[in-house]
């Protein structure tokens, strides 16, 4: 619904660009000051952007020692080593904060796996109504879903399918059936316990 004064843009990116561009070089746009979004970059956004610039750049070196290569993640680091960068990168660029998030997360996780047990969580058939904190959510292309890790606060790895994505490091209460045992998929020195039927009983930060 467009209403009298509103400015059209044809995207968010070139929102941000054409009013950085109004705010520089005032005398080369025909964009008003008044219209422009003002781009107040604080020390704090400058430190976070620092912080996850580093993150990013630390990740793709220790992965391509491991010889795992990812050529967007590649670009990107390339990229963040660059003086001058373009105005068609910049939306590439945006990444950064969502890749730095993704590698914080994973190391959190296999914090979190470190401390887990070789242990199941109960029988096979059994319904369960336990708390867990999300490890990791894979798309499963074939059945339209998610595939979530997670581990419960005594340290026993679950995981289960649900067509809504969790985050990772969230907590959730959820209610289940065991459906088999076996062992996690990246960590075969642990076990991992199988549910189905399960329904997200609440966020844990909403259980008093």
């Amino acid at each position: 619904n467009v209403h009298h004064g509103d400015l059209i843009v044809p995207s968010l990116l070139q929102t941000v660009v054409n009013n950085a561009i109004a705010l520089t070089f005032t005398s080369t746009t025909d964009i008003p000051l008044e219209n422009a979004i003002v781009l107040e970059i604080t020390d704090e956004i400058r430190s976070q952007a620092a912080a996850d610039s580093l993150t990013v750049i630390n990740d793709n070196v220790l992965r391509t020692l491991q010889d795992d290569h990812n050529d967007f993640r590649a670009k990107i680091a390339e990229m963040l080593h660059q003086d001058l960068i373009r105005l068609q990168d910049l939306k590439t660029l945006a990444y950064i904060t969502t890749m730095a998030d993704s590698v914080r997360a994973k190391a959190e996780s296999d914090a979190l796996y470190d401390h887990a047990r070789d242990a199941v969580l109960a029988p096979v058939d059994h319904t369960v109504d336990v708390s867990v904190q999300i490890l990791s959510a894979r798309y499963n292309q074939n059945w339209s879903t998610y595939n979530h890790s997670a581990i419960t606060h005594d340290g026993c790895v679950v995981s289960f399918f649900q067509k809504t994505r969790m985050e990772p490091m969230s907590r959730v209460r959820i209610t289940a059936k065991v459906k088999a045992h076996g062992r996690v998929w990246n960590r075969p020195d642990l076990a991992e316990t199988r549910l189905n039927y399960v329904k997200i009983v609440k966020n844990i930060k909403d259980i008093k």
